[in-house]
């Protein structure tokens, strides 16, 4: 069933890109046709029209070899040109910009080659293959029949797309709701306790217990076991607030010089020490990948110029958010937050799931004492996703303490829009209240703000740390 709208407007056929193969494209046609002709070749066993994900870095040979020809990554490297064939294609960023024609299942599929029930992907119908602004202007999302089960559901990826949140600082700061949120936020700089019990592996259990009143004690209580990348040999510990901060400043002003002269090597050095320090080994190599990905094909063809590109869009005072576009800024994560926020010139805060999460668990309680369940478009932040236990490929929003949910976290420009908002708050809420952080400079409050808000936050997921919890009572 699909909206008369969208059949009077007509449906306009898109093409699939592979972002890894330097977004070559072909019809949908002929994807439709080499899906169902890996259906028709290998699967031997009749389990249905989804294929496994995969995503390998093997090369196309080996994968023949192993017998994974049924599966997205096979499919993928057999339609792209020869020299990408060695290249992983099956990957979230090719999910992301095929959502038109493909979508991750909502269970998972048995992998024939291995029997492990693995995540999945399906495509979509071709009657609802659409341009997206012919989408995003229906009013009413498409639906179609479930054959397995009779039932009407949402067509994933492509439910009409939200409007651009379009305004600078002062407009922003000046928004009733933003307003009113701020004036419950100075109560839970000062109120707010936290109480739950740290996992961190190199602490001494004796020390583990976490329970704090207000900022000011969870900034003092700080404790990141990262490595200090710029201490020769680096090693790694666990660093209190004045050592890391320490170390972002070093990192802040190599990082700024490499970009100002438009040194690559340099840019390259700083930046993979900067995720090495805030990530781990394998998201760290992930995200150089990523940033590997896009320099070659960014305009400027650098590191350097890219990350200068950026700098337009994160200056808190200047920028709009109509102007944090794909184009300047194609990817952003947990770790490009950091290197983002250091290449700032003003106090642009690390956002990553833990910032966020202590801000969107305040924000929810905000919401309830106004006794709405909506959020309002200037307080929609990102909160990370968590994984599914029976499937770590597949992400499902986090559920908070009161029933809302904020929007999972998206790997693009979007994510630094709530960067940019988050930092406006955290600016503002300091500005009328002195007394935190006294003696330092804005940026450097601000930065002592997100570490504080960082130890609140490190174990707001459910499951094994369910016993965190937030209490508002004196806010």
């Amino acid at each position: 069933v699909v909206h008369k709208s969208l059949i009077s407007q007509g449906i306009k056929k898109m093409p699939v890109v592979f972002p890894h193969a330097n977004n070559f494209q072909i019809s949908d046609a002929i994807f439709r046709q080499a899906w169902a002709d890996i259906l028709r070749d290998h699967d031997h066993n009749n389990q249905g029209p989804d294929l496994p994900r995969l995503r390998s870095i093997w090369p196309l040979a080996r994968i023949e070899e192993e017998g994974y020809q049924l599966s997205l990554e096979y499919l993928l490297r057999k339609l792209v040109p020869r020299v990408y064939q060695t290249t992983a294609q099956a990957t979230q960023r090719f999910l992301a910009a095929n959502n038109h024609i493909v979508t991750p299942t909502p269970e998972t599929v048995v992998n024939p080659a291995t029997t492990v029930h693995v995540q999945g992907v399906r495509l979509l119908p071709a009657a609802l293959t659409m341009d997206r602004a012919q989408l995003s202007a229906d009013p009413d999302p498409v639906r179609i029949v479930n054959p397995a089960t009779g039932r009407m559901r949402r067509v994933a990826g492509l439910q009409p797309a939200p409007a651009a949140l379009t305004m600078n600082r002062a407009q922003f700061l000046a928004d009733p709701d933003v307003a009113g949120f701020l004036n419950f936020f100075s109560q839970c700089l000062h109120n707010l306790e936290v109480d739950y019990q740290s996992n961190y592996t190199h602490i001494h259990h004796a020390d583990r217990h976490f329970h704090v009143t207000g900022v000011t004690a969870a900034h003092a209580s700080y404790a990141w076991p990262g490595k200090n990348t710029f201490i020769d040999p680096p090693h790694p510990s666990i660093y209190d607030w004045i050592t890391t901060s320490g170390f972002l400043g070093m990192a802040r002003t190599a990082l700024r010089n490499a970009i100002a002269t438009r040194n690559d090597p340099a840019t390259w050095d700083v930046v993979s020490k900067i995720l090495e320090w805030g990530l781990p080994p394998r998201a760290r190599l992930a995200g150089l990948e990523r940033l590997r990905e896009i320099c070659p094909g960014h305009p400027g063809m650098s590191i350097s110029a890219y990350l200068g590109g950026a700098q337009g869009v994160i200056n808190l005072h200047a920028v709009n958010t109509a102007a944090i576009t794909p184009a300047l800024v194609p990817y952003a994560s947990s770790g490009m937050s950091k290197v983002h926020s250091l290449a700032s010139p003003d106090g642009l805060i690390i956002f990553d799931s833990r910032v966020a999460a202590t801000v969107g668990e305040c924000i929810n309680e905000y919401l309830r004492r106004q006794h709405t369940i909506a959020i309002p478009t200037t307080l929609k932040i990102f909160i990370e996703m968590v994984h599914n236990g029976n499937n770590p490929e597949q992400r499902v929003p986090m559920p908070l303490a009161n029933g809302i949910n904020h929007d999972g976290f998206v790997y693009d420009h979007r994510w630094i829009e709530c960067q940019v908002r988050v930092s406006w708050m955290f600016e503002a809420v300091l500005a009328r209240n002195d007394n935190v952080f006294p003696g330092l400079s804005m940026p450097d409050r601000m930065h002592c703000l997100e570490a504080a808000c960082f130890m609140m936050g490190a174990y707001l997921q459910p499951g094994p740390f369910a016993g965190r919890s937030f209490n508002f009572a004196r806010c």
